[in-house]
């Protein structure tokens, strides 16, 4: 309610507020009429960051024209060459948006839809020239802002804490995807993680979620409203990640990315689950967008005598005021049993990220994806 109230929407539609996906928020009735702009994979920004907007293999520009890495004296200036690509990609998500819209406003009318909607027969508007005038209407799925915290994390770690390394040869390095230079991986990889409630890595992540989500609100869409993030990416996460190439913070070419916005990288969470719950409560909802987060835990943690202690971590939760939830509860064994003998275990649901499915109809990938989340204990 008060991110509603930062959009500006009055307080008696905060009040009716809905959720209607995995973790979009609606205001029932209104003239919400395109939601979801596309998916935006913030790691490739971070990558366009690296590269000052030009790819290598081809030498033509398709990001902003950013400052060379050569030239960046601290984490920061990597930060501010990130939030430039951001800005700019979210501009052409947006002129695309702006031709879409046109079209569907030509071409694909709703009169059965603006009759049942407040506003549309009132001011005299078909649906499609007009919209409910707060930014709860237009967004872009926002994918892998983990991964980039973490990615500027290990540069700040290794090349200018560290001095383990100078930043464009950390560049060719990751872009031949590691190879021949295992030992600079593992110091990315080994740099402090998002999740650990480690103030080190948590502040460039919360830094990282706040100014992106300033950058995009600063490109305005066809009605004058901001564009805006939003944490609903499902196995996007997963699906994109395929054509992303490897990233700072040890990720290799076409690794999954952190399976939802307030998630860690999976395994990357090894001080227990709290720690995540202290880590996702400095990253402030009302200073960004709605976020999403995933946990796995063994079946144990809800029978006998445990039980209370999860209910209690439920309530840690509340009281951090981190939004929102989801768990599996699973253990590895299980989901390797399920790969290995799909019948025997075709009743097995997981839940993916904000969605849930039988874990023997994902893909091999996306199971291992899953399997790779961190089991959390609360012993």
């Amino acid at each position: 309610m008060p991110l509603f109230e930062r959009w500006g929407i009055p307080a008696e539609d905060i009040k009716s507020y809905a959720v209607t996906g995995c973790v979009y928020i609606e205001i029932p009735g209104k003239n919400v009429m395109r939601r979801s702009v596309g998916y935006f994979v913030l790691p490739k920004c971070l990558w366009w960051a690296l590269h000052e907007g030009v790819n290598p293999k081809t030498g033509e520009q398709r990001g902003a024209r950013t400052p060379d890495p050569a030239t960046f004296k601290s984490w920061e200036d990597l930060l501010h060459a990130y939030l430039e690509q951001v800005r700019f990609f979210t501009t052409k998500m947006e002129q695309l948006e702006r031709i879409n819209l046109e079209l569907y406003e030509k071409y694909c009318p709703r009169p059965f839809y603006s009759a049942v909607v407040e506003g549309c027969i009132e001011t005299g508007k078909e649906a499609r020239r007009w919209v409910y005038p707060s930014m709860v209407h237009h967004f872009c799925q926002v994918i892998g802002g983990t991964n980039v915290a973490d990615a500027i994390t290990a540069v700040r770690k290794v090349v200018f804490d560290d001095r383990l390394v100078a930043l464009p040869e950390l560049i060719r390095i990751m872009d031949r995807n590691w190879e021949g230079r295992e030992e600079i991986r593992q110091a990315c990889l080994n740099a402090p993680k998002f999740g650990n409630d480690d103030d080190y890595a948590d502040f460039i992540a919360s830094e990282v979620h706040r100014l992106g989500e300033e950058a995009m609100e600063t490109v305005k869409d066809r009605y004058g409203l901001s564009n805006r993030g939003d944490g609903s990416a499902v196995s996007a996460t997963y699906g994109l990640a395929i054509d992303t190439p490897a990233t700072p913070d040890g990720r290799m070419d076409g690794e999954p990315f952190a399976d939802s916005t307030l998630a860690p990288s999976p395994g990357k969470d090894r001080k227990g689950p709290t720690a995540v719950l202290n880590s996702c409560a400095k990253i402030k909802t009302v200073e960004t967008y709605n976020h999403l987060l995933n946990q796995k835990f063994l079946p144990k943690f809800l029978e006998d005598d445990l039980k209370p202690a999860f209910i209690s971590y439920l309530k840690t939760w509340k009281e951090l005021q981190v939004p929102h939830i989801q768990f599996n509860v699973v253990d590895k064994k299980t989901l390797v049993a399920a790969q290995n003998y799909p019948k025997k275990y075709g009743d097995l649901i997981v839940r993916v990220a904000g969605f849930s499915a039988y874990f023997v109809d994902l893909s091999r990938g996306l199971q291992d994806h899953v399997i790779a989340r961190t089991e959390q204990s609360l012993t």
